[in-house]
């Protein structure tokens, strides 16, 4: 299903999440595209590496490229040149689009760290100052219209031509031609991308991964966080597909719930199920016996996975690909 979804789908995020396992170099990047049909982000497809360099990077993307038909028109990521060069590289049809939230974060911290004023003005009024040139900034950023965006932006110039640190560092970094203005500016945002100008869908995704499938707890074993990826995740989206074709909505957290402990009785061996059968004397039982009372099923939760194995990828060093 994910490899289908990424075939038709032409508008992606792509982002890197830090935390994921028990070792701190390790990062996770997720592709994660619309659903369009329960109009939820969807992760495509997956890469864990302890390399963070554009390297694994434009190698991810070109395998994608490669073995799964990956064209996609639009791609949001955060403020990263890393990753515009491997877009670059690897995409070369692929227009890359900042973050918006990311971008006005960017603007702020160097805005707070370049803008100053003389011993004769107060504390106060600085931070009034400051103030007013983010919310001029965050008016630029929502401008759609590329002649009043171009006009915001040389009145923005203007009200910090006395600021030399700053104004450098704006028309440097954002400004001194058409193609850093297409990484950020809304004008340039296609139609189709117009849901993607924040990295909304992949941030969410991340916080769902680490909060409900991690159980906000590092990954000790890097087969686990594949096992889950792999089963547990792809079984979740796949429930909530089959709920939207029987007009049942969109899966709640019970009905999430339902879903991953549903997934987890399937995997039960068939010669296993008998013996988590208990009748009411708290024996073994199975149809034949006749005993009236309270029978039981044994937990399936806590039943061994394939996950706790030993770990077949102890010689993990570079980067491994998912799908």
């Amino acid at each position: 299903m994910q490899v289908s979804i990424m075939r038709i789908s032409q508008s992606f995020c792509l982002n890197a999440t830090h935390s994921i396992s028990s070792r701190s170099d390790e990062v996770l990047y997720t592709l994660v595209t619309r659903h369009f049909q329960t109009g939820k982000g969807f992760p495509v497809a997956y890469m864990v590496t302890n390399n963070q360099t554009a390297i694994p990077i434009k190698l991810w993307l070109d395998h994608l490229r490669i073995k799964s038909s990956f064209v996609p028109m639009n791609i949001t990521i955060d403020c990263s040149i890393m990753e515009v060069n491997a877009i670059k590289e690897a995409l070369p049809h692929a227009i890359s689009h900042y973050c918006d939230f990311h971008v006005l974060c960017t603007w702020q911290h160097n805005l707070d760290s370049k803008i100053k004023l003389n011993a004769s003005y107060t504390s106060e009024q600085l931070g009034n100052y400051k103030t007013a040139l983010k919310y001029y900034l965050r008016h630029i950023l929502i401008k759609s219209n590329e002649d009043v965006f171009l006009r915001a932006i040389e009145g923005f110039k203007l009200m910090v031509q006395d600021q030399p640190q700053f104004l450098k560092y704006f028309e440097k970094k954002w400004t001194k031609n058409k193609e850093l203005l297409q990484r950020w500016g809304r004008p340039y945002v296609s139609q189709q991308h117009q849901r993607y100008v924040t990295n909304n869908y992949v941030e969410s995704w991340h916080n769902q991964l680490k909060t409900i499938y991690f159980g906000c707890a590092r990954i000790r074993r890097l087969n686990r966080l594949i096992f889950i990826l792999t089963n547990d995740v792809k079984f979740y989206f796949e429930q909530e597909v089959e709920c939207i074709h029987f007009n049942n909505g969109k899966m709640g957290p019970i009905d999430n719930e339902l879903a991953r402990n549903s997934f987890v009785a399937s995997k039960i061996q068939n010669d296993m199920l008998p013996s988590m059968i208990l009748n009411p004397l708290g024996e073994t039982g199975n149809s034949m016996d006749d005993y009236n009372g309270e029978w039981q099923i044994r937990s399936f939760l806590h039943l061994p996975e394939l996950s706790d194995l030993p770990d077949p990828m102890q010689a993990f060093t570079f980067v491994e690909a998912l799908l």
